[in-house]
């Protein structure tokens, strides 16, 4: 739906995740957001912001990546939670050929605290609008904003739709610059780049979620192993779902 898109200069792929069903409900419009990198907001982009009221801003990179591209934030104001979501640096997969699979299996075997981390962030935000977001918002902002979304009672379907309308918002210019800075931090060309660096297949996400059910029985006991309460559980579908 291009309504949730929220077009700015200096991103691609700032989307509202509003409007999706749960239970009786449906998510509160202007609540979540989810982006790509904010290091080249211009001012009007900045104003953009601050007229729907952002608030709390979760960056997913890690510390490599916001000192080389650090957000232009300006008088925005929002708190910025630094929560990294990869225990391998991505560059890392890269160089060993991984598919999108093998990215999201060792995220949630190895990254669980970091995704339930962000999530808490997320449900203890109170009424004010948040953005997620990472370099390309693609993969570690899906998947914290799938979990997010299910735990919070959202139909699964609508959930991976979600996930899926990245790749319909991803630029070729964005994602040849993501690879050429890979190219220059000598990282191999490889089969599943593309993938990687450019896809949001539907079944990826299908793929992970089943296995989080299998091992965990849900997405919220998942989120419960690693740390996120049952209050706090609450409070995310309060917060999120009107």
């Amino acid at each position: 739906m291009t309504h949730r898109h929220v077009p700015l200069d200096g991103t691609f792929n700032l989307r509202d995740v509003g409007g999706y069903p749960a239970g009786t409900g449906e998510t509160r419009w202007r609540k979540l957001y989810r982006s790509d990198s904010l290091h080249a907001l211009s001012p009007a982009d900045i104003s953009e912001l601050a007229a729907r009221g952002v608030a709390l801003i979760i960056d997913l990179r890690d510390d490599e990546e916001r000192a080389g591209f650090p957000s232009v934030l300006g008088s925005l104001g929002a708190r910025v939670e630094h929560n990294p979501v990869f225990a391998t640096p991505a560059s890392q997969f890269i160089a060993a050929d991984a598919t999108l699979a093998d990215l999201y299996d060792d995220v949630i075997e190895n990254s669980g605290d970091r995704l339930a981390s962000a999530v808490r962030h997320i449900a203890t935000s109170g009424d004010a609008p948040v953005l997620v977001h990472c370099t390309a918002g693609k993969d570690r902002t899906g998947l914290v904003v799938a979990l997010a979304l299910l735990a919070a009672g959202v139909d699964r379907a609508s959930v991976i739709a979600d996930y899926a309308q990245t790749q319909a918002h991803l630029p070729p210019e964005l994602l040849d610059a993501i690879v050429q800075r890979l190219r220059a931090e000598r990282v191999p060309n490889s089969v599943n780049l593309d993938e990687l660096i450019r896809l949001s297949p539907a079944v990826a996400l299908e793929r992970t979620l089943s296995r989080v059910e299998v091992s965990h029985g849900s997405v919220a006991d998942f989120l419960k192993l690693h740390g996120v309460t049952a209050d706090e559980l609450e409070e995310l579908r309060r917060v999120l779902v009107g």
